[in-house]
């Protein structure tokens, strides 16, 4: 499994997956609400809430892996997955 490191500056990984998405020709408010969604997914499963636990990164990855062609776009998953990968 593909070490997974949690970025603090959430910034850096918008910026990054941004660019990434622009130059892979993605329709760019298409590319905006599929980051969204999986960076949303990943802070929300990353976060404890008053009625369950927080996920491990590593958990974390393993569902967005596991949802990723169906709830979220695959290309972002893995850009997103890659991203906080090399932190």
């Amino acid at each position: 499994m593909t070490p997974v490191l949690i970025v603090e500056d959430e910034d850096l990984v918008a910026k990054t997956l941004g660019r990434w998405l622009g130059a892979c020709g993605y329709d760019l408010a298409y590319a905006a609400n599929a980051q969204d969604a999986v960076t949303e997914a990943l802070e929300a499963m990353t976060h404890a809430e008053p009625y369950r636990p927080a996920r491990s990164p590593v958990e974390a990855a393993v569902e967005l892996r596991r949802c990723a062609g169906t709830q979220f776009d695959a290309k972002v998953v893995a850009r997103v997955l890659e991203v906080m990968a090399t932190g």
